[in-house]
């Protein structure tokens, strides 16, 4: 029996995904501006640590944002309003030019639309305006940059990435694989002993990144009445259950609290089926393509991919928000993957170009009807 294909073609696909990506954004800006409004101890607190109390972990961006409300006189909330913004503004800039390029199928929508795609801080309201958009943002600078500095001269690109994304946000550090992924396969041709040379050099800066946060990882009392007292105006109830009190936490502290206040029983096995949902069809999709270059031609992109998620696992027994990591790595994987179908280093299946009634409600239901808890819960969220 033939079936009923229904004759929708990419022009009108890319309509569709442009207004959700259009919408998104005018969501999650308001999102952004209710917590700044608010004060929220979460999406906006973390923003403002800084190092007037010293030098601490995640304190980079909110050092640099204190000095501009110092020389500029600006209020510092309008400036955290306004550089979560530009981020926003800059990373939909770069998503746009992707979207441009894809040409989408069934299980390519399926893979852009998951629950944890872009939409995730639309249907998960309390991702909004946290610092996972800055490294999302280093993913696509660094896709669209490294490119222009000479090879010898890349690795010093990354450091910079590097510096900025980890001392914001000390959990980058296990996610900067993708970072290192885009450098190798932007050089893939290159002989492997100088590939390996430059490799070497990004491992050792890493390390000593990681020597300095284990060494910062917490800090004293008094050292958080200074950085409480430096923004006193814009956080009046600095260092009461936001994160700034957080930094005086210990690692094995922070994992005790994990384990016994915010995580519950099946918490894990929760997340991990929720993880199998929400990236099976991008599995499916990295296992029906190939890298194209006879050096990797016989490496599988799933076994990559799943090889970078492997480097993150020690976020896990850090931090609850389990959602929010596993939305780094899905939005990351994806727009890596897409990057590089482009530019022909990774050959894409491009089967199914029309859609037929059984596919369009598959994708409305697995799309548009559920999505994981970015923490401290055990039941998916329906919408």
């Amino acid at each position: 029996m033939k079936k009923n294909y229904y004759n929708i073609n990419q022009i009108d696909v890319h309509k569709f995904i442009y207004f959700l990506a259009i919408t998104s954004f005018i969501i999650i800006i308001f999102n952004t501006y209710n917590f700044v409004l608010e004060r929220s101890p979460n999406q906006y607190s973390d923003w403002l640590i800084n190092y007037q109390g010293g030098f601490v972990r995640r304190g980079l961006a909110g050092e640099f944002l204190f000095q501009l409300h110092r020389l500029s006189n600006i209020p510092l909330d309008s400036l955290v309003l306004v550089f979560v913004s530009l981020l926003y503004l800059i990373f939909y800039f770069y998503f746009f030019k992707l979207i441009k390029i894809i040409k989408f199928n069934f299980i390519n929508l399926l893979v852009f639309l998951s629950p944890l795609s872009f939409l995730y801080p639309v249907m998960e309201q309390k991702i909004s305006g946290r610092k996972d958009i800055l490294f999302l943002v280093s993913i696509f600078l660094v896709l669209h940059f490294l490119k222009n500095f000479d090879f010898k001269k890349q690795k010093y690109f990354l450091f910079a990435v590097f510096i900025t994304t980890i001392l914001t946000h000390s959990g980058f550090i296990f996610y900067t694989p993708y970072l290192i992924t885009i450098f190798i396969l932007f050089n893939i041709k290159r002989n492997y002993k100088e590939l390996f040379s430059e490799l070497i050099w990004i491992g050792v800066f890493l390390f000593l990144i990681l020597l300095l946060i284990l060494k910062y990882s917490s800090i004293t009392p008094d050292s958080i009445v200074m950085i409480c007292k430096s923004i006193e105006s814009f956080l009046p109830n600095c260092g009461k259950q936001d994160y700034i009190a957080s930094l005086s936490w210990s690692l094995t502290y922070e994992k005790n609290l994990v384990s016994t206040l915010w995580t519950r029983d099946g918490y894990q096995y929760f997340y991990i089926i929720a993880f199998i949902l929400a990236f099976a069809p991008l599995a499916y999709l990295l296992n029906s393509s190939k890298f194209i270059y006879k050096k990797i031609k016989k490496i599988s992109p799933l076994f990559v991919f799943s090889f970078l998620i492997l480097f993150t696992l020690p976020v896990y027994f850090i931090g609850a928000d389990f959602g929010r990591y596993m939305f780094w790595s899905y939005l990351s994987s994806i727009i890596i993957f897409f990057f590089f179908a482009k530019k022909k280093v990774i050959k894409v299946d491009y089967k199914y170009k029309n859609f037929n009634f059984i596919m369009i409600v598959v994708i409305f239901l697995y799309c548009f009807t559920w999505t994981v808890p970015h923490c401290c819960n055990n039941n998916f969220k329906f919408i």
